[in-house]
This record gives C-alpha cells, sequence and structure tokens, in this order.
C-alpha cells in the first residue's frame, strides 16, 4: 500500500505580511510563499466574524455561532484563499504540491488558530472534501503526540450531561462499541468521577468523550472549561491530570478556542489536554448546534470503530454531514425518538421536526406539523401563541423552494478540528 503524504502547512504572520512553510517528505527544503495579509488584518477578521461580542444595552449578545451564521460566503472564501492555494501550485519538478487525499497538517500562528481554514475552497471544492486536515498549535507538538500515542481504540469512557441531544450523542456512541467496552455516565457524570476513572483505570481508556456544555473565558483562559452536572472541569484542571488515552473528544462548544500568549504560546482546554498526554483532541472552536454535533459525532464513531484514522473519519464524517439530505436527518430523529421514549423528549423531537422542515423552507409540511403540535398544547398557553405566530410565517412564506441539505452550511459541518496526531 502506497506511503500516506503529509505536507505540513506552517505559517508565520508579521507586521506586513505572512509567510507559509511547505515541506513534505521528499523536498530537500521548505518552498516559502508570501501571503499579503498581515497581522492587523487577520486580527480584525476574527474579530468581525469568529469572536463573540458581549451584550450591551441595545443589543443582545453576538455568539460565535451567531457570527458563523451569518457569515458572508464570499468576503470569507476571498480573504483566505491565498492562505491555501499554494497547496494546488506546481513543486520543483512540476507536481502539484498535494495530490487530493494527501493529509495536510496546518500549523496556524497568532490569529488564524481562530480560522477553520478546512473550510477554504480550491476552485468549487472545500480543502476539506479534498483533503483529511489536522491541526497542532507548533510543529513541535506533532512529534510529542506521535510519541504518546497508544494505537488501540477498544474501550471508551463516554460521559455527557442530561440535555436531550448530548443524552441520545453518548446512547448512540455507546451503541457502536462492543457490549461492555463503552462504559457510559450521564446523570453521574461529575468531575470527580472522571478524576477518579483516569486515575484508578487510565490504562484500561482509549478514548474519552465527553458530551456537555463548554465554554471559552477570555479574560482568564485557564479557567475555561467544560461543565458538569458538579461544575466546571478547567484548563488549569486538566493540566494537573496524568492521561493515557489515545482520542479525547470534547463534544462541546468553544473547546478549542485558546488564547494567545507572547511566542505563540496557546493556553486553553487543547493546550492543556496534549500537555496531561493526550497525542490527538477533537475539540470546536465556536459554538455549535446540538443536533447536527450529535450526527456529526455518530458518524465519526462508526468510521473510528471500522478502523479509519481519525483524520480520515473526521473529514468523512463532515462530508457526510454536509451532504445529508433532510429524509436522512429525519431518520435520525426518528432513530432518536425510539432512544429516548420519555414524553418531554418526545414532545422536543416533535418541535424540532418541525422547526427541521421550516428551516430548509419547506412551508406545507412545517405547518402541518405544528398543527399537530397545537391539537395537544395546553389552550391559551404561550406553546399556542407560537404556534400561531410560525404558521402564520409558514403561510407568507408559502412557496418558497425548500433546501435539501439542511447542514449544508459550514456552521454545522466545519466547528471540529482534530488537534494532533492524525493516524
Amino acid at each position: 500500500m502506497r506511503q500516506r503524504r503529509v505536507i505540513l502547512a506552517e505559517y508565520f504572520t508579521a507586521e506586513d505580511r505572512t509567510l507559509l512553510f511547505l515541506v513534505r517528505e521528499d523536498f530537500l527544503e521548505p518552498i516559502v510563499k508570501e501571503i499579503h495579509q498581515t497581522t492587523a488584518q487577520i486580527r480584525d477578521f476574527v474579530t468581525e466574524y469568529f469572536q463573540s461580542e458581549p451584550a450591551t444595552d441595545r443589543h443582545s449578545r453576538k455568539s460565535t455561532s451567531d457570527k458563523v451564521r451569518d457569515l458572508p460566503e464570499d468576503e470569507f472564501q476571498a480573504f483566505l484563499h491565498d492562505f491555501i492555494s499554494p497547496l494546488i501550485e506546481l513543486d520543483k519538478t512540476g507536481n502539484p504540491i498535494t495530490q487530493p487525499g494527501d493529509i495536510v497538517w496546518f500549523v496556524p500562528h497568532d490569529f488564524l488558530h481562530y480560522l477553520p481554514l478546512h473550510v477554504v475552497k480550491l476552485g468549487e471544492q472545500y480543502l476539506g472534501d479534498r483533503n483529511p486536515v489536522c491541526y497542532t498549535p507548533s510543529a513541535s507538538v506533532m512529534k510529542y503526540c506521535h510519541q504518546k500515542r497508544k494505537g488501540k481504540r477498544e474501550k471508551a469512557l463516554i460521559m455527557g450531561d442530561p440535555m436531550i441531544y448530548t443524552r441520545d450523542q453518548t446512547l448512540a456512541i455507546q451503541s457502536l462499541f462492543t457490549p461492555g467496552a463503552a462504559e457510559l455516565h450521564i446523570e453521574d457524570a461529575t468531575i470527580d468521577l472522571l478524576k477518579r476513572k483516569l486515575s484508578e483505570t487510565r490504562a484500561d481508556i482509549d478514548i474519552l468523550h465527553i458530551a456537555c456544555h463548554g465554554n471559552f473565558d477570555s479574560e482568564q483562559a485557564l479557567q475555561s472549561g467544560i461543565i458538569l452536572p458538579d461544575g466546571r472541569l478547567t484548563a488549569e484542571d486538566i493540566f494537573a491530570l496524568e492521561m493515557k488515552v489515545d482520542l479525547v473528544t470534547l463534544s462541546a462548544c468553544e473547546s478549542g478556542i485558546n488564547e494567545n500568549k507572547p511566542g505563540d504560546e496557546l493556553i486553553g482546554l487543547t493546550r492543556a489536554l496534549i500537555y496531561a498526554g493526550t497525542p490527538s483532541v477533537i475539540v470546536s472552536i465556536w459554538e455549535v448546534d446540538a443536533i447536527s454535533t450529535s450526527i456529526l459525532m455518530t458518524h465519526f464513531y462508526q468510521k473510528i470503530i471500522a478502523g479509519a484514522t481519525k483524520v480520515d473519519a473526521l473529514q468523512q464524517a463532515q462530508v457526510e454531514l454536509r451532504t445529508m439530505t433532510i429524509e436522512i436527518a429525519i431518520a435520525y430523529y426518528t432513530a432518536t425518538q425510539k432512544r429516548l421514549p420519555d414524553p418531554i423528549d418526545q414532545r422536543q423531537l416533535q418541535w424540532d421536526i418541525a422547526d427541521l422542515h421550516y428551516n430548509v423552507g419547506d412551508m406545507g409540511r412545517a405547518s402541518e406539523l405544528y398543527e399537530v403540535l397545537r391539537q395537544t398544547a395546553t389552550p391559551n398557553s404561550l406553546e399556542i401563541a407560537k404556534i400561531d405566530n410560525l404558521v402564520l410565517r409558514c403561510e407568507l412564506r408559502e412557496g418558497s423552494i425548500p433546501k435539501r441539505y439542511p447542514y449544508a452550511h459550514p456552521y454545522f459541518w466545519a466547528p471540529f478540528v482534530l488537534i494532533g496526531y492524525w493516524r
């Protein structure tokens, strides 16, 4: 079998330009490209489109998810095109520097750490479709991650909060493993339990998957963390742990956002997990959608258990989510209804199916489903008023052409990135 090629793309941003160093195993020396964007321009772009804004007297808080949803596609692609286009330029032998399927290993610098470079298009194709992509905080980190690799992914510790889609996500992932190989904790998913498991049985944990809420603290990056029922597990807490797992997945909001320190040192959950001994980490770089995240993670672990590398599994899961039709999405909701029979969960799922049709512009079907919800709603309640408003909106938008792919926007499929060892 042909040796898998890996191309290192390392950036350095400066006051007057950005430099891109391209390294491949057969290169005698790096290829160096100059990019006209400066540190200040990149910082302004990130601040405008990828950093949350606090609430003011006139405006509510604008989250990273709000900004990514409203991201002007043309402006995003135009700004970042020159950062990615050198990957398909010709090397000294006259061949493209990368071929489709080659692994692209990004080492961003400064504010580039906040940007989803895999969402940049080469022609009409996303880079993330053409090439599996991984990231590291620095080039030297990959050697450390390679040394820490465990090489097996047989047993998992899965923890999640009781929210409907995180609960369903963890149940779905557990079901993919051999019976007894995945230990699941939901109601008792506490920090104390996690620390005890990592201390007492860490050698038996190959994969740690945590599905919960998370947040980035821009004032105190070491206090950024994931929120479990008994409190917040912070980056500072993780620095003190000793981890022997092969993969940690933080299925949470903004779990991959870090604070830059002098020397481009990243402080946050990602750095803490790698420092604690994890060779591969999957984290998010904006606030994520619970439903699409649950689908993505289920597809990712299906690939992992089937033997795919981490980088390939994430790429394939992202492509499948982006190209998922509404019919397949509805099948996911149906499977969730079977896993979560509680009447409260069932009603929430009814609402979400109706909203899915509304969001893709299928107004006729959405109106029908809202009317079904009306039949069991409490008379004269706020829910009735909400249904009336949505039915009216459906009538006003009747005749619109439904979108076939509900999760085609990068907001849904692109927030999670693989940090560290790709295999």
